[in-house]
């Protein structure tokens, strides 16, 4: 049979335990040769909201890239699935997340395929804008994205996979 624990006894036990544990945390913290202070012996630093990064990489447009496709080096950002259902032929995918920059594999990988190169990042237009910048903040020279959105697909010929 269950008994039933009157809120006033509960309420004392949960206060009981908060109290014994601070003062087993007071006692840790005065034992240590290191101990932190309980009131601040200086002003706290206040640190500056990150300031946003200029967008350093381009827009550019379908026509400067049919003229020579050769030049540059396609990015795809969108995802394995969507990329493996067609893609421009020579593609290279990085599938990207605005949610975490791109990873240092993933840039070495596309500066290892780029060479001479100008690279130009396609995929929804939101996402290539991101992984374009982010490229470029990681070193990344002649970073562009496209500013048609997804009609780099068809007018460059991308493999029906």
């Amino acid at each position: 049979m269950l008994s039933t624990v009157s809120p006033a006894r509960l309420l004392l036990r949960s206060a009981l335990i908060a109290a014994a544990s601070g003062a087993v945390a007071l006692a840790v913290n005065a034992g240590r040769p290191d101990s932190l202070p309980l009131v601040a012996e200086s002003e706290y630093e206040i640190y500056e909201d990150c300031p946003e990064g200029e967008e350093s990489a381009t827009e550019i447009a379908l026509d400067e890239i049919a003229e020579n496709p050769a030049y540059f080096l396609i990015v795809d950002s969108r995802e394995p699935e969507e990329f493996e259902a067609g893609h421009v032929e020579g593609a290279l995918s990085v599938p990207y997340d605005p949610l975490f920059p791109v990873s240092e594999e993933e840039v070495e990988r596309v500066r290892a395929a780029v060479g001479e190169r100008v690279v130009v990042v396609v995929g929804d237009p939101l996402t290539a804008r991101l992984l374009a910048n982010d490229l470029a903040t990681q070193g990344l020279d002649w970073v562009n994205y496209l500013e048609e959105g997804a009609e780099w697909r068809v007018l460059l010929g991308a493999d029906p996979r």
